[in-house]
């Protein structure tokens, strides 16, 4: 069905991507998905089962959407509201969104440069594959927090070198006069909306965003991948112009995206182009992402449906077993990874069918081990973050 008036007593708990004592993990419902004889219903798509909260028939466009990977100017709106007491499907997974976002990134971009500079990396868990899909590049990876133990020597990869320092104005400085070229990733966050006090939260944001303006227009990186948040206040930001990138696996009513920002590397003007951001148009759009788009259904990659004699079935239910239903999430890693194999294969013949299914599952599993998770990895049900951090907090105590 396309929407509900009510909740389903088949979506409790509430919060299908948390844990609970009785549910550790997504299989019932996959293994559910996998019966279904239409594979484009929204029951075979158990991320997107909060559709159920849908006001009937008020989005027809539902499952007719374009997948897309960056935020149109023209994007749909929805007025925000808060969501506690709703039912949710989608799923976050913090060290898995960052690497999609960077291999996505690195697949485009690796041929124009050598380096990667990256600043905000810590704890870093997912760099260790990153480096690994991509030995031809030397990474840079800057922060003054702990970075994951398993990424310095001697298992660390290779071509990473770890800084735990603060990027600073000065750093950017003295890489910019190396005359390297280099791609640029930031994830710096002094801001936390769970602790900051609302005006607080805000000036930490612009702050963030201004020190990372600063840095691409005294490096002029080739490109630039940018944590992109705007404050939850009315308001406009002027900022560097770029393409405003869809998160895939955020947080469930995320406002961040990432900014992809072109520079000219001569350095020949003074000043990189910006536009004006609205605030409030950015979080009614990315609101309906969150709750709509996000529980749209995708087709599947033509290549699914190039094996024949029932391949296009059996790919689907391939990815189905590694959790990658035809959710937004799912939809746009199968893009991700589909890319990154074709360009790891110049000259190959393209894979189909089966062959195609099994190679992105077998990368989603790669991602799941390198993102910190067993090999259940996007089957598995995991604690709220505030949870996990807990049961941390408790387990270093017992410690000491």
């Amino acid at each position: 069905a396309k929407g509900g008036g009510r909740r389903a007593r088949a979506l409790e708990p509430l919060n299908l991507a948390r844990a609970t004592a009785g549910r550790r993990s997504w299989r019932a419902e996959f293994a559910l998905a996998a019966r279904c004889g239409d594979a484009g219903c929204a029951l075979a798509s158990p991320h997107a089962w909060q559709r159920v909260e849908l006001p009937p028939g008020a989005f027809p466009e539902l499952d007719a959407l374009p997948l897309r990977r960056a935020l149109a100017e023209e994007a749909p709106r929805r007025p925000y509201r808060r969501r506690e007491q709703e039912v949710k499907s989608t799923v976050h997974w913090g060290q898995r969104k960052l690497l999609l976002a960077e291999l996505e990134f690195l697949t485009e971009h690796c041929g124009e440069a050598p380096l990667v500079v990256y600043a905000g990396a810590a704890p870093g868990s997912h760099l260790a594959c990153l480096c690994g899909l991509f030995p031809e590049l030397a990474f840079e990876a800057f922060d003054p927090r702990p970075f994951d133990e398993r990424l310095g020597p001697p298992r660390g990869p290779k071509n990473l070198q770890l800084h735990q320092e603060v990027f600073t104005d000065a750093l950017a400085q003295e890489l910019a006069g190396r005359g390297t070229p280099m791609l640029f990733v930031s994830d710096i966050r002094t801001a936390n909306w769970q602790k900051d006090e609302p005006q607080d939260h805000d000036a930490r944001l612009l702050s963030d965003l201004q020190a990372q303006r600063r840095w691409v227009e005294s490096m002029r990186p080739r490109q630039s991948l940018l944590k992109f948040r705007l404050p939850y206040t009315d308001g406009t930001t002027e900022y560097l112009a770029g393409e405003v990138r869809l998160p895939v696996w955020g947080p469930q009513t995320t406002t961040e995206c990432r900014l992809l920002v072109t520079s000219d590397p001569s350095g020949s003007s003074s000043s990189l182009p910006t536009r004006s951001y609205d605030h409030r148009r950015l979080s009614e759009q990315l609101f309906y992402f969150n709750t709509v788009a996000r529980v749209s259904i995708y087709p599947r990659p033509t290549a699914a449906a190039a094996g024949g004699d029932g391949g296009e079935r059996k790919a689907h239910e391939a990815l189905l077993a590694c959790g990658l239903c035809r959710c937004f999430d799912c939809s746009r890693e199968v893009r991700v990874l589909e890319a990154h194999l074709a360009a790891r294969r110049p000259g190959a013949p393209p894979l189909e069918g089966e062959a195609w299914a099994a190679a992105v599952a077998a990368l989603s599993r790669q991602l799941s081990l390198s993102c910190g998770r067993g090999p259940g990895g996007l089957l598995d049900v995991v604690p709220a973050p505030w949870e996990a951090e807990a049961r941390r907090a408790a387990k270093r105590r017992r410690r000491c």
